[in-house]
Formats: C-alpha cells, sequence, structure tokens
C-alpha cells in the first residue's frame, strides 16, 4: 500500500526522521506516535506535501513524483486525511452544502448518487441538525464531524484518521462500522491515536514511533 524507504528529513537543521522506513500493508493499520512534530511531518510527506531530504515514499510500489504535478495531483486524490488541525469549511455555505458541492466534485466520474450517500452518513454520524448551519454557527467540534464526512465523500483508497488530538465525538462502534463498510470499496485506513484507543480497534497492523 504505502511505504517510506529509509527516510531521512532535515528540518530548520532538526534531524527529525533519521533513516526511517515503515511498510503498511494490511487495510486496517494503527499508529501510536508520541512526538507531534513527527506526526505531522509524516502526514505531509506521505501527502505529497513535503519532499523528504533522503529516501522515497512509494504508493503500490510507484515513488511519488513531487516535481510532476499532475501525477502528485491524482496521488492525492486516493487519500484523504482527517485532523482537527485541518479542518477546513467554505465559510458561506452550510453545512449540507459544504458535503454536497465536495462529494460532487469527487462524483464526476462516477454514476453514484452523492445525495443519498451524504445522507447516509449523515444519518450515521447523526449530525441531522447542523445541516442548515453555517461554520460560524458550528462549534468546532461540529465542524470537525462535517469535515469527517467530506473525507468520507472523497472515496479515498487510504483514509487516515488522526484520534491524537482529535475532538471528534463518534463512538468506536460508528467508527468500526464505517470501516467496515468502506472496506467493501477497497478503501485502507490508518489510525494515529494512544494506547488507550489502540485497545477499541482490533488492528493487525501496528506501529509506533
Amino acid at each position: 500500500m504505502i511505504s517510506l524507504k529509509n527516510i531521512t528529513h532535515i528540518e530548520n537543521d532538526d534531524k527529525i526522521f533519521h533513516n526511517f522506513s515503515l511498510h503498511i500493508s494490511h487495510p486496517l493499520v494503527f499508529i501510536e506516535c508520541k512526538h507531534h512534530a513527527k506526526k505531522e511531518l509524516f502526514l505531509d510527506l506521505i501527502l505529497g506535501k513535503k519532499k523528504p531530504t533522503e529516501g522515497t515514499i512509494q504508493s503500490n510500489n510507484t515513488s511519488i513524483l513531487y516535481d510532476h504535478y499532475k501525477s502528485l495531483l491524482a496521488y492525492r486524490k486516493h487519500l484523504a486525511v482527517f485532523s482537527e488541525e485541518r479542518v477546513s469549511l467554505l465559510s458561506n455555505l452550510n453545512a449540507y452544502e459544504n458535503i454536497i458541492i465536495f462529494g460532487e466534485y469527487f462524483y464526476k466520474a462516477r454514476q453514484n448518487n452523492v445525495y443519498a450517500e451524504a445522507m447516509n452518513y449523515v444519518r450515521k454520524c447523526k449530525v441531522e441538525n447542523l445541516l442548515t448551519k453555517l461554520p460560524y454557527e458550528m462549534s468546532h467540534d461540529e465542524q470537525c464531524l462535517v469535515y469527517f464526512i467530506m473525507m468520507l465523500m472523497k472515496h479515498p483508497k487510504v483514509f487516515i484518521i488522526d484520534f491524537e488530538f482529535s475532538k471528534l465525538h463518534l463512538s468506536t462502534n460508528i467508527i468500526t462500522g464505517i470501516i467496515t463498510e468502506k472496506e467493501t470499496q477497497r478503501c485502507s485506513f490508518i489510525i494515529f491515536g494512544n494506547s488507550e484507543l489502540r485497545k477499541e480497534f482490533h488492528t493487525k497492523e501496528e506501529y509506533s514511533f
């Protein structure tokens, strides 16, 4: 799925990773990361937003082409990241419009019913009361829930969920149900969290750094 090979990365004279390698192959992976800076850099590296000082990152045995914009854009379309620090909603649209506009963009090449799928996730995440609210009328927690649904609408091949600092108020049962549903669509999940959360997810592939 995703491989980081011999990654060394230096920022502001700080060596954040040194000869770091990680191969993620299972559809449900748990990562416990004890250093915030490392986690944020890991996400930026996987998203292709930053190029490692040394080493390579591969997806399905194909290296990320940082200098080829179209290839990089195509690669990113298959990834989704949920983190409360990366939540972004259009300020002039309500929650439902944000979900639909985002979903329609990624539905251009598919025949799925974007409205039916949107409402399916809205009901599962129990946010019906937020649909007519503009972002400024919602708490940050509520914006997180809406953004989480937007990421689901992307139909990613790899979905990264950061629970490390997350205020995503969804029960583990709801998240697990969504993961099970998405796995049938060949979507893999990488979950960041602490040791307590790891017990709630039955992951077969686990890492800590």
